[in-house]
């Protein structure tokens, strides 16, 4: 996986280094979570995120415990809830409610990230996603 992702992102410029986890899915185990740690480690020149809803695993971990390269972020379960407080990083989708933290903007931009990174960043504590 680790040389695919690596073949992938070869021939583009450094500002386009950044890989996501699952379009639409989630962690299947905790084996699972650590072989992307490892996948991340193997990679340390490109930037990382992953959302999740599989809080049974992220208990297992510490942040010390999560690649630097990876932004790991606890997603909500519901629309418009506020985010969890056990993890650092966290997203969620607002609806009837304002924007919790950064309001994603793709949904301004034909769903697509343009030059926004804060996904990606452990500057960005909560990211919102408006509901399509």
């Amino acid at each position: 996986m680790s040389e695919l992702i690596t073949q992938k992102y070869k021939r583009l410029d450094k500002s386009r280094l950044f890989h996501r986890w699952f379009d639409s899915g989630d962690l299947q185990s905790f084996d699972h979570l650590m072989k992307i740690f490892e996948v991340c480690k193997l990679t340390p020149h490109i930037k990382h995120w992953l959302a999740t809803r599989e809080v049974q695993f992220i208990n297992q971990i510490k942040e010390k415990d999560v690649p630097k390269n990876l932004c790991l972020r606890v997603s909500a379960t519901k629309v418009d809830s506020p985010p969890s407080k056990f993890w650092k990083w966290t997203s969620g989708v607002h609806k009837d409610k304002p924007a919790i933290g950064h309001e994603c903007p793709s949904y301004k931009q034909d769903g697509e990230c343009g030059n926004c990174r804060a996904c990606w960043s452990h500057e960005v504590k909560q990211v919102s996603y408006k509901e399509h």
